[in-house]
């Protein structure tokens, strides 16, 4: 079976078993409620962690996303489609962080693709990439 099949088979099996699985969720859930809650708040401590060591790590990088997400918020930097493809679901790219409103609107598949070798600079993995699309 290929991608395509399988994914077809799971909606018919899961929308002709549509209520067995309602009802198994919820006996789940009940049954697991205390189970949920902790998962849950040690999701949220060890993200609330991860951020704030992030935040530590990398001041500069964190500054410049919040730069720009305030830019966009304002409507003082306007996004556009990625530089690369021409998908309007972008993030975007730094060349420089001490330059926070300089930015590359990427989608995030070529965002991963253009950060996914450091053996060359991002802006000469840009160039090569562009050219080859």
């Amino acid at each position: 079976m290929n991608k395509e099949e399988i994914e077809q088979y799971n909606r018919i099996y899961y929308e002709a078993h549509r209520e067995e699985r309602k009802a198994y969720n919820k006996n789940y859930r009940k049954a697991h409620k205390e189970e949920r809650k902790m998962y849950v708040k040690n999701y949220r401590q060890a993200k609330y962690e991860n951020d704030k060591r992030y935040r530590q790590k990398y001041p500069e990088r964190y500054q410049a996303k919040n730069e720009v997400s305030h830019a966009v918020r304002d409507g003082r930097l306007i996004k556009q489609p990625c530089a690369m493809c021409g998908n309007i679901n972008v993030e975007a790219h730094h060349e420089d962080y001490s330059k926070p409103l300089e930015v590359i609107w990427l989608c995030s598949d070529c965002h991963k693709k253009l950060h996914g070798s450091r053996a060359v600079s991002p802006l000469e993995q840009y160039r090569r990439l562009t050219l080859c699309t």
